[in-house]
């Protein structure tokens, strides 16, 4: 009989100690739970953040290299009209650019041919620049073929546009 009632005792015992740490049990796993949803919850925001700052990185980089180009155009094109006010672009917010003769906005069609055709070659050199700095935008050896680029200016442009051609060939 001693071992039978050793046995209801240890039997009693379970209970108790299932009754006794049941509610503590289940708020473990429940805050596990928990822990877990909002382990994979930091995780998604963390991958978000990493997103972001990629594009965020990206885009800076685009928004420097336009602003490269465009003062490379706007350098040069005050060097081929010999004025820096001339003739230049200015960007804007939305990724425009607006074109100013002497400070002042003129739309495209109110520029002569030869003075479009300055822009356009310019605008040519500064991509074929994109993604290079000062320094290495002539380390790698190209063939370009330029058809007759001077032949739509007058003389004072001639001599600008010759120059330039000169100095970036």
């Amino acid at each position: 009989d001693n071992a039978a009632l050793q046995a209801e005792a240890e039997q009693a015992n379970y209970v108790l100690a299932y009754m006794e740490a049941k509610d503590p049990i289940d708020r473990f796993i429940a805050l596990r739970k928990e822990y877990d949803q909002n382990v994979q919850k930091v995780n998604s925001i963390e991958l978000e953040i990493k997103r972001y700052n990629r594009d965020v990185t990206t885009l800076g980089l685009q928004m420097r290299q336009t602003a490269t180009a465009l003062e490379y155009i706007n350098e040069q094109l005050g060097n081929i009209f010999y004025s820096k006010g001339r003739l230049s672009l200015k960007g804007s917010e939305d990724g425009s650019y607006l074109l100013c003769s002497r400070g002042k906005p003129v739309p495209p069609g109110k520029l002569s041919t030869g003075e479009r055709n300055i822009i356009a070659l310019t605008y040519f050199f500064a991509t074929l620049f994109s993604g290079k700095t000062e320094s290495t935008k002539y380390s790698n050896p190209m063939l370009v073929i330029i058809d007759d680029p001077v032949s739509s200016f007058d003389s004072g442009n001639r001599t600008g546009i010759s120059s330039f051609m000169s100095f970036e060939l």
